[in-house]
């Protein structure tokens, strides 16, 4: 018969006289056990885990993933906050604290059903049901029981849904009797060492101690509640809630959807170690999570991250949208529910750790809010002029360790990237780079362009794929790193004289500095603006720019019909569009130097003065020479004397001492300063 057991024991029988045993007989009886007296809504084992909620992702509950490979089979209730049910919904992997977790494929049985047969199965290698297990399940009126085998292996785990928790918090949860939690606990005077908690296990407590019952809602000092970094509750109406105000920036251009493999970074990158938070993404790279499917190993990842859905309009605010992960040809095999929020000029994003190594959140660049004209990073470096051989100007230099993103050659060395190939060894570096095409025009706008590397003869014995902008006045460029000691190379000839057009070329800014110990300008004269009288005693100034971008490396321009000292003075400033500018310049009265320089007027081309000590004058043995180059379109050569004479004439009351020499394309000297 079905459902009961048989067996046979010796049964020994006892003839009693006068109080002596006497063994009379022994036989065997047979006896029937009936297995429906143990009912599994009874007889079964508690499972409190609470890190079992598909809530929980990888180590978000717990220190180390979880398996239940060592489950022995048999009867089990689920009874946590972190739920009482298996969920009846596919569970995205990496969640329930497991690699591999398992869902029921059906539902659960009515009252009447009683107990039924079931699949539970583990979401493994992109494959909703990779592994099954058979299992029965039985509805106990209030709540189910299951038999349970041991999972197929690590890491996979029976989930539950947090959403079937029938418990009643206020009964159910744990008490923390802790005194060393107050807020007035500094450092660790109220306990032996500093606190942390780190491991405590996810559900529900209470505050029950000398130490208080109820968490902080004011900030609490650091080192306070004897731990390094104290917990104090927010106020939901305060501003700080507000994720367009409270976030962290990512300013990460190796996100970029345009980064293959470790060409933007050294090294593949990952977001499994994220803390969970919202965030603004602000760089080169990209200010979004792009919208379409990005291919495998983009984005400095193996694994990358973009959103299935459209980003919230301003009106629509805050809304809910998924991440989906890139591998192994399944375009979503893994996913993040994430929260984006519309703050007007940028969103910021809820976001949370990814569901492994190597696996990261992407961006793409939105050309509306990130003009690279406007962001872009400015490389003041006159040693990638194509004129440096070797270490002439410096020590071999690298771009392997360049971040990605958009960037403004404005040097003494160069301000665009040669577009004739440059041996090997210039530019301080092994392997020199140059464009191979041309640079674009202001209505082109954003182009792709090939930078070539020489080296042992090849001019183009490696190429990389770069986008350039024409911002009318400049040239920007989006730049990645290379590979070995290879650099991007510049062309001197580019190098602007500022208040000329494009075409003047200071050619002796190295004599000038070997001659007279005054640090080489990079090709601007910058512009008087206003009067100011500098004091007579050396002294370090520094000055702000518009944009923020570092000073160093110029002679500072004076401004308001800026009146020099007899003494040096180390100084720095800013070129009117925030170029770095800084030097050393030693000044006083020269012959025939004006005791004020003309004011500035618009439109006019008044560039700024070098002003020497006599002792100075006597010891330049040099002649400052302006060319022209013949970008500026005159036809001419009448044209081109008669504009010769009117710079000629704007720079001789600034550079006095010697003689000013200007010579025409074909070398011909066309007048001197006496």
């Amino acid at each position: 018969m079905s459902g009961k057991w048989f067996g046979s024991v010796p049964v020994k029988a006892f003839n009693g006289v006068h109080g002596i045993g006497t063994v009379g007989m022994v036989s065997r009886m047979s006896i029937i056990l009936d297995s429906t007296h143990t009912d599994p809504c009874e007889d079964h084992t508690v499972l409190s885990d609470t890190w079992r909620s598909t809530s929980c992702q990888w180590k978000e509950c717990v220190s180390k993933e979880k398996c239940d490979k060592n489950l022995p089979t048999g009867w089990y209730r689920f009874k946590s906050s972190g739920g009482w049910k298996i969920p009846e919904f596919r569970v995205a992997p990496g969640h329930c604290s497991t690699s591999y977790p398992g869902w029921l494929e059906g539902s659960h049985p009515t009252l009447e059903q009683g107990e039924v047969k079931q699949t539970v199965c583990f979401n493994w290698d992109g494959n909703l049901c990779g592994w099954k297990r058979e299992i029965k399940i039985k509805n106990c009126s209030s709540y189910f029981v299951y038999e349970l085998k041991p999972t197929p292996g690590c890491n996979a785990a029976y989930c539950t849904d947090p959403n079937s928790a029938l418990t009643d918090t206020c009964v159910d949860h744990t008490v923390l009797n802790q005194p060393w939690k107050s807020s007035d606990c500094t450092g660790t005077e109220c306990v032996g060492e500093l606190q942390c908690d780190k491991d405590l296990v996810y559900g529900w407590y209470r505050f029950n101690s000398s130490g208080g019952w109820k968490i902080p809602e004011f900030r609490a000092e650091v080192r306070h509640c004897s731990t390094g970094s104290p917990g104090w509750l927010e106020d939901p109406n305060s501003a700080l809630t507000d994720p367009c105000v409270d976030h962290t920036v990512l300013n990460q251009p190796w996100r970029s959807s345009d980064c293959t493999g470790t060409e933007c970074v050294g090294q593949v990158q990952c977001d499994r170690d994220l803390v969970y938070g919202w965030y603004r993404f602000n760089s080169s790279g990209g200010w979004k999570i792009p919208e379409t499917a990005v291919p495998v190993r983009r984005c400095s990842t193996r694994r990358p991250g973009w959103l299935e859905g459209s980003h919230p309009t301003l009106e629509q605010g805050e809304v809910n949208r998924t991440v989906c992960f890139n591998w192994k040809e399944n375009l979503c095999r893994w996913k993040r529910e994430i929260k984006i929020k519309n703050c007007g000029s940028y969103f910021v994003y809820e976001l949370k750790p990814t569901p492994g190594c190597n696996a990261a959140y992407c961006t793409v660049a939105d050309l509306s809010v990130a003009d690279p004209c406007v962001n872009h990073t400015v490389l003041d470096q006159p040693w990638r002029s194509a004129e440096c051989n070797g270490t002439v100007c410096s020590t071999r230099k690298c771009d392997n360790k360049l971040n990605h993103g958009w960037y403004r050659f404005k040097s003494s060395g160069g301000w665009k990237i040669p577009e004739t190939p440059i041996p090997e060894g210039h530019c301080s570096t092994h392997r020199s780079g140059w464009l191979n095409g041309s640079h674009p025009t202001l209505e082109q706008g954003v182009v792709t362009r090939t930078v070539c590397l020489s080296w042992k003869g090849k001019l183009c014995h490696r190429l990389h794929q770069i986008k350039i902008k024409n911002c009318s006045h400049y040239i920007v460029y989006e730049l990645k790193s290379l590979q070995d000691c290879d650099a991007y190379c510049t062309d001197p000839k580019t190098a602007q004289v500022q208040g000329y057009p494009e075409g003047f070329t200071r050619q002796v800014d190295k004599e000038v500095s070997s001659s007279v110990g005054v640090a080489p300008t990079s090709g601007i004269i910058p512009s008087p603006t206003h009067e100011e009288e500098p004091s007579r005693q050396s002294s370090d100034q520094s000055s702000s720019v518009p944009d923020g971008t570092p000073t160093s490396g110029r002679i500072p321009s004076p401004t308001h019909g800026e009146v020099s000292s007899g003494q040096s003075s180390d100084q720095s400033s800013s070129d009117p569009d925030g170029t770095p500018t800084s030097g050393k310049s030693t000044t006083g009265e020269c012959g025939g130097q004006s005791d004020q320089s003309p004011t500035a007027q618009a439109g006019s081309l008044i560039p700024g003065f070098l002003s020497l000590s006599e002792e100075d004058c006597e010891a330049m043995d040099v002649e400052v020479q302006v060319m022209y180059v013949g970008n500026n379109k005159l036809e001419t050569d009448e044209q081109k004397a008669a504009y010769i004479r009117q710079v000629q004439d704007m720079l001789r009351p600034y550079l006095p001492c010697k003689k000013l020499e200007l010579t025409n394309s074909q070398g011909e000297k066309t007048a001197q300063n006496e």
